[in-house]
């Protein structure tokens, strides 16, 4: 008898451990619903949408932090302020407004004069004041061609078109300066490569 009583208390052991088996299976399958998928397809969408969104950002701040890296304000060669401001003609004091940063007053006087230099400093002025379509535009005019400031015309649209977002304007005529042999050749190979690293 012992024998069989072991053997029937194993089976009802065994029948125990089954029921309970089932039990916790079924209790598993109503704890864990099926999730849907379409949580995981925003989160996925709205995480390329965020990606793609810092890329375009962080390529216009490129762009801009490369305009500031190389532009620098050119100098008033016309009439420096070092000359006594009170024995300066009213044309000289337009060129000494701009070296001053007096813009206003500069633009409106250059407007009137019409020489290359004073075109080539009003375009300058609108630069400063970040007027880029007006400069460029100006920049963008053959009169300059032939004149004592073509290549820095060039490199100074280039710079303007650099900060109005359009690289490969400002690429062609990047890549007309660095054949020339003018002061900021170096400056022009240094901001083509900044480019290309891009």
């Amino acid at each position: 008898m012992d024998k069989d009583d072991e053997i029937i208390k194993k089976a009802i052991v065994r029948n125990e451990r089954l029921k309970l088996k089932k039990l916790l299976a079924e209790e598993d399958e109503l704890a864990e619903p099926k999730k849907p998928w379409w949580p995981y397809a925003t989160a996925a969408a709205v995480l390329c949408i965020a990606a793609f969104s810092y890329w375009m950002l962080n390529e216009t701040e490129t762009q801009a932090d490369l305009y500031a890296a190389y532009y620098q304000k050119y100098p008033n060669v016309v009439s420096p302020l070092t000359r006594s401001e009170e024995s300066a003609t009213e044309k000289e004091k337009l060129y000494q407004d701009y070296e001053k940063g007096d813009y206003a007053l500069a633009i409106s006087g250059l407007e009137a004069l019409d020489s290359d230099t004073a075109s080539f400093y009003l375009a300058l002025t609108y630069l400063e004041t970040q007027d880029y379509q007006k400069a460029e535009s100006m920049l963008d005019s053959q009169a300059f061609s032939g004149s004592a400031f073509e290549l820095y015309v060039k490199w100074y649209r280039a710079l303007a078109l650099l900060k109005m977002e359009q690289e490969n304007e400002a690429i062609l005529l990047l890549n007309e300066l660095k054949t020339k042999d003018f002061p900021l050749a170096e400056n022009v190979q240094l901001l083509l490569k900044d480019l290309k690293a891009k």
